[in-house]
């Protein structure tokens, strides 16, 4: 008697091979092991930049032969953009201004390096430069790679997306208060 071996279609093996590089990204940045040679925090930019950015685009052009556009690099509507970017901010300031109101302490859990608390230039630097690339970084690996990609754009790949992006929160540094309103927006990607 022969036994018939399953042959897998194109989108069966597509989302395995997402599903194992997703895997391997977030666990990698969840359990990266620190060196006292380096600042922690250009460690970190740097793992975030490999795995959050670098590999999903070589995966998307290289491995699955597929255009950017499937990782969410496509035009929109700016003002609708733009008008949904403001409500955002608003709630996400609102949040903020509710968390800082109802429990005084959480605005001393934020914790910046101490060149960004000192020197208002930096302080703009890291304003204007760091957190939109860390916001772009973010946008490319958890919508693009994992929702778009991995999940379908579906309600349920932005529940699965934000469940996976605390997870990772809570394993590298811990949720506080401070994360409320980034977390609050993780619900609201993609729609």
């Amino acid at each position: 008697m022969k036994v018939r071996m399953r042959v897998f279609s194109n989108t069966e093996k597509r989302f395995v091979g997402t599903t194992a590089l997703v895997v391997f990204c977030l666990l990698f940045f969840a359990f990266f092991e620190e060196s006292p040679e380096l600042s922690s925090v250009l460690q970190g930019a740097i793992i975030a930049l490999i795995f959050f950015l670098v590999l999903p685009i070589a995966y998307t052009r290289l491995v699955l032969r597929e255009p950017l556009t499937n990782l969410g690099f496509r035009g929109t509507n700016h003002t609708i953009a733009v008008l949904w970017t403001a409500f955002l901010a608003m709630g996400g300031f609102l949040c903020c201004w509710f968390l800082v109101y109802v429990y005084p302490n959480v605005a001393g859990e934020a914790i910046f390096p101490v060149l960004i608390e000192t020197s208002f230039l930096w302080f703009i630097l890291y304003t204007l430069t760091l957190l939109p690339l860390t916001l772009f970084i973010y946008e490319v690996f958890f919508r693009g790679m994992m929702q778009i990609l991995w999940l379908g754009n579906t309600w349920m790949a932005v529940g699965a997306q934000a469940v996976l992006f605390i997870a990772l929160l809570q394993l590298t540094e811990g949720i506080g208060l401070v994360d409320a309103p980034l977390i609050l927006t993780t619900l609201a990607a993609g729609v």
